[in-house]
C-alpha cells in the first residue's frame, strides 16, 4: 500500500513567501525543532514567528547561497537553529546566528560525545555546543565554498567508519576525527595538533579548548 507524504505546515505568512528553497521550508517546519525545544510552542505562535525571525539571517544565507546543499537543522541549548551536515553520523561543524551579535553568522561545534566513545557518556556531555569563530562579512563566495567543503568531508578509505566529527578551528582550518576517537585520546590530540600548521593564536586557542574539553570528559569517566 502506498502512503501519501504528509504535507508540511506552511511557514507563518511573510516567511512562506520570502524563502524560495522548498528544502529549507520543510526543515524549518519539521516538528522536531518545535516539539523538542523548550518552551514547546508551535511554529505559528507568536513565539514561533519570533524564533524564525531571530534565525532569519541563517535561513536567508542558506536560501541564497546553499539552496542545493543537503543539510539538516538541530536546536542548540538556547533553541537557535544550527545548520549541520545532512549525514547524522557527521557531527562537529555547524553554522548558526551568533548569540552576542545577531547580525553575524558563526561557525560552531555541535556534537554528542557519547556517539564517539564506547563508554557511557551522559549528563552535561550529552550535547556539546560552543562558538568557534565569526564568519567574515565580505567574503561570501569563499565562505560558501568553505562550508560546502567542510560539510562534504569524509573519512579516508583506510578508516572504514560510518561516524566522524569535523572541527573547524578557523575559517581556513579543519580537522576530521573518526570513530570512537575519545577512547584513543592521545591519538586524537596528536592529529589535532599536527594539523595546526599556523601560528595564529585564535586558531590554536580554539584547538586547545577542544582538547581540554575532551580530556575533561575522559577524566570524569575514569573516576
Amino acid at each position: 500500500m502506498l502512503f501519501d507524504k504528509k504535507p508540511r505546515k506552511p511557514l507563518p505568512g511573510e516567511f512562506e513567501r520570502k524563502y524560495q528553497s522548498e528544502q529549507l521550508k520543510e526543515l524549518i517546519a519539521n516538528d522536531f525543532l518545535w516539539d523538542m525545544t523548550p518552551p514547546y510552542r508551535p511554529m505559528d505562535s507568536a513565539y514561533g514567528v519570533r524564533r524564525i525571525r531571530d534565525n532569519d539571517l541563517l535561513f536567508s544565507f542558506i536560501d541564497r547561497y546553499l539552496g542545493d546543499l543537503e543539510y539538516a537543522f538541530e536546536p542548540n541549548p538556547d533553541g537557535r537553529f544550527v545548520c549541520l551536515p545532512h549525514d547524522v553520523h557527521h557531527q562537529g561543524i555547524g553554522l548558526c546566528v551568533n548569540d552576542e551579535d545577531p547580525s553575524r553568522l558563526e561557525i560552531c561545534e555541535l556534537w554528542y560525545p557519547g556517539e564517539y566513545s564506547e563508554k557511557n557518556i551522559m549528563g552535561p556531555f550529552t550535547q556539546t555546543y560552543s562558538t568557534m569563530y565569526l564568519l567574515p562579512y565580505d567574503r561570501t563566495d569563499e565562505v560558501t565554498g568553505r562550508i560546502r567543503e567542510y560539510f562534504a568531508l569524509r573519512p579516508s578509505k583506510s578508516f572504514p567508519t560510518e561516524y566522524y566529527c569535523t572541527f573547524s578551528f578557523a575559517f581556513d582550518h579543519c580537522v576530521l576525527l573518526e570513530g570512537d576517537f575519545l577512547d584513543n585520546l592521545p591519538r586524537a590530540v596528536r592529529r589535532i595538533r599536527k594539523s595546526l600548521v599556523t601560528e595564529n593564536e585564535a586558531t590554536r586557542r580554539n584547538a586547545e579548548h577542544l582538547i581540554s574539553y575532551m580530556k575533561k570528559i575522559m577524566k570524569l569517566l575514569a573516576k
